[in-house]
């Protein structure tokens, strides 16, 4: 029996595809599938199914979707769904469970990168890219477990994409790459690293003036729209592109040797960041509103991270609000104000959760190469930077919860304004501040 959950959720006995039920059910399936072998308590599926308000019926739900998943399997002889002390167990094979196959193979071919072994590569990535359908469990729902792990399903996805293109640009596959990675970094423009392949490209290419190009878009979108300094690698080609040689670092000079990577937390560079964009000064009225959020922020305490929500009609002047209030709290949170964009209601399509861990670590000047490419693992490093910080963040223009969710500070120290169109329901916020 074959699962897929990359798409829309489909599980087939060989040539037949089998009956899902209704969305919560698939979403209950897919949580079990996706802790396959392991116990899966009955807390947890609710906690998935209805993340913010389960209704009084949830158990009996959650038993009924069980029941139902189980006799279809037994139906066809498929895996055994076992019901345990305080939840289930689902034993499924991981090479039938296409998002298991597709960590895998991505994993796979990264490794064999670093061994130099580039027919590998092409061969493990080509498996990869023919099962990706879509994002996981696509049309669903998502709650904690699945937000979090197609998040990282997608950067997965996205890094697996920039190594085609630099397995592409390493055997002389010039054309493709710049291909592939035009549509790349157009969908994804705060992918540094996707710029700096396009230049490459275009460079090996013999198109110097297209390369140069590219690096100026990108220094663009990331000076002006982040209030970031490209990193070492764009700023190295574009010398390159130029016919000048990099200049030695400064610390080289002092000391005899490069600064070591990893320093951008020192003591010495931990001054004040300011990344908001012009608009908090132009901010008038609304005093009421603003003593009361102030007031609201105040009284949190310092034991965990204070959050905020401004939801409301376009227009209605929930960034200006988001960025007076950021003013404002510089004296509580003196480490600085971070801004991104998340452009969840503006043409195109909005700044994926990976994307924006990057741009918020570059406004903290964690240089572009200690940022990983692994999801989970930039997640954690952008926890690590905020700890011992006391810095307000605003997410400006949120889609949903899903895409806020991974960017919120999980230690104290640290507050978060957020602004979106629509109320969010997003678990750990409170409850949503409306600005008419």
């Amino acid at each position: 029996m074959d699962v897929r959950l990359l798409g829309v959720p489909e599980v087939w006995q060989g040539s037949v595809p089998l009956p899902l039920g209704t969305p919560k059910q698939q979403t209950a399936l897919a949580v079990l599938v996706l802790h396959g072998g392991q116990l899966v308590t009955v807390d947890t599926l609710v906690d998935e199914l209805w993340p913010d308000d389960p209704p009084r019926s949830a158990l009996a739900n959650v038993r009924t979707y069980v029941g139902n998943l189980r006799r279809t399997f037994d139906r066809h002889h498929g895996p055994n769904l076992a019901r345990l002390s305080g939840g289930y167990r689902l034993d499924v094979d991981d090479e039938r469970v296409d998002v298991r196959r597709f960590e895998h193979l991505t994993r796979g071919a990264a490794s064999a990168w670093s061994d130099g072994q580039h027919e590998r590569v092409d061969e493990l990535l080509s498996q990869g890219e023919r099962l990706w359908r879509g994002p996981l469990v696509a049309g669903l729902p998502a709650g904690p477990v699945l937000s979090a792990r197609r998040a990282a399903l997608e950067e997965q996805r996205l890094a697996a994409i920039e190594l085609r293109a630099r397995l592409d640009i390493a055997l002389g596959r010039t054309r493709a790459a710049i291909a592939l990675l035009t549509d790349h970094v157009s969908s994804h423009p705060y992918r540094e690293q996707a710029h700096a392949l396009l230049a490459n490209a275009l460079k090996a290419d013999g198109d110097a003036g297209g390369a140069l190009a590219v690096i100026q878009r990108a220094e663009s979108i990331l000076t002006r729209q982040l209030g970031i300094e490209p990193g070492a690698e764009l700023l190295d080609l574009r010398r390159s592109l130029l016919g000048r040689t990099p200049p030695r670092s400064p610390s080289a000079v002092k000391k005899g040797g490069p600064e070591r990577e990893g320093t951008a937390t020192s003591n010495a560079r931990r001054m004040h960041l300011h990344h908001l964009p012009r608009g908090a000064a132009d901010f008038v009225g609304r005093r009421g509103l603003v003593e009361r959020m102030l007031a609201e922020i105040g009284s949190a305490g310092d034991e965990t991270p204070t959050v905020r929500v401004i939801d409301g009609m376009a227009g209605s002047g929930k960034t200006l609000l988001a960025l007076h209030l950021s003013d404002l709290l510089s004296d509580r949170y003196p480490d600085g104000q971070l801004f991104i964009d998340l452009r969840g209601h503006t043409e195109g399509a909005p700044v994926d959760p990976g994307d924006a861990l990057t741009v918020l670590l570059r406004q903290l000047e964690v240089p572009a190469g200690r940022i990983p490419s692994d999801h989970e693992e930039r997640a954690e490093l952008w926890q690590r930077e905020l700890r011992g910080r006391r810095v307000v963040v605003v997410l400006d223009n949120a889609a949903d919860g899903q895409q806020v969710r991974p960017l919120l500070p999980t230690g104290s120290g640290s507050a978060v304004l957020v602004t979106s169109r629509r109320r969010l329901s997003v678990s750990d916020v409170d409850r949503p501040s409306p600005f008419p």
